[in-house]
This record gives structure tokens, C-alpha cells and sequence, in this order.
């Protein structure tokens, strides 16, 4: 694939052929965090794909408040859940506001339903909730034993 006029591999591509590592990839992107760029390697490089902006900002502001980075887009029972932190049973989901309808509202709260019966925590925020306040609430679960 060419891009910009040059010739560029995905991440999938280049590990296979054995191009660079893993390890190389994610201690790159850790020396480079907080600029642009560095949260998508980091989470392209750790099998965590992004589908959303939103998931985008999400990772850069853990990455840029030190924290660690869950597995998004995963199965959970029956559904996918944005981010999945698994050893706090705990799944983060993103709203964009202005994209949902009172019925996709509803089913989101199924959703969180049948995750609780399986044990898991839900947590919904939006952009607006990305702030130094939710930083120290989350690293407390995150980074608690």
C-alpha cells in the first residue's frame, strides 16, 4: 500500500514478517507517549483495536494520566464491549453524545444488565467526562491490587 507516496505495511503485516517485535513496537510508542499517534501504536501493537474517535481519545488520556491501557472492542457473554479491564471485572463503555436513540439508550442498559449478572461492573462516560477527576477515580480501581 502506498500512502503519502510512500510504500506502508500494517503493524499485522510487518510483525509477520518479522520486521520488527512486539516489544519493539510498545516500547517505542511508551517513549513517545503523549504525542499524537503514540496511544493508537501502543494499542494497534497490543491487539486493541480502536473503532470510534472517541475510543482514540480514551486511550491517549490513560496513556497521558499513566494508566494502564484496557483490551477494547472484545466479546463479553453476548455483546462487545468498548474497553474491558478483566482483572477488576470492570468494562468502560464510551457514549458519543447525540448518536443514540431512546431505544439503543435502552439497550445499553440490557446490555449493562446481563454483564452485571456475570459479574462486571459497568462504567458509562462520555468526552466530557475525560478529566483529572475520573483519571484518580479510575486509577484507583485499575491500579488497586
Amino acid at each position: 500500500m502506498v500512502k503519502d507516496g510512500l510504500r506502508v505495511t500494517s503493524i499485522e503485516r510487518t510483525l509477520a514478517k518479522r520486521l520488527t517485535t512486539q516489544t519493539t513496537l510498545v516500547e517505542t510508542a511508551q517513549r513517545h507517549r503523549g504525542r499524537r499517534g503514540a496511544p493508537a501504536l501502543l494499542a494497534a501493537a497490543n491487539g486493541r483495536p480502536v473503532r470510534s474517535d472517541l475510543e482514540r481519545r480514551f486511550l491517549a488520556f490513560l496513556s497521558d494520566h499513566g494508566l494502564p491501557l484496557p483490551l477494547t472492542n472484545v466479546y463479553l457473554g453476548r455483546y462487545t464491549v468498548d474497553c474491558l479491564y478483566e482483572d477488576h471485572k470492570l468494562i468502560i463503555e464510551l457514549d458519543e453524545h447525540g448518536h443514540r436513540s431512546a431505544h439503543a439508550f435502552e439497550e445499553d442498559r440490557q446490555r449493562d444488565r446481563h454483564h452485571a449478572t456475570l459479574g462486571y461492573t459497568t462504567i458509562r462516560i462520555t468526552d466530557q467526562a475525560l478529566n483529572a477527576a475520573f483519571a484518580v477515580q479510575l486509577g484507583t480501581i485499575v491500579l488497586s491490587p
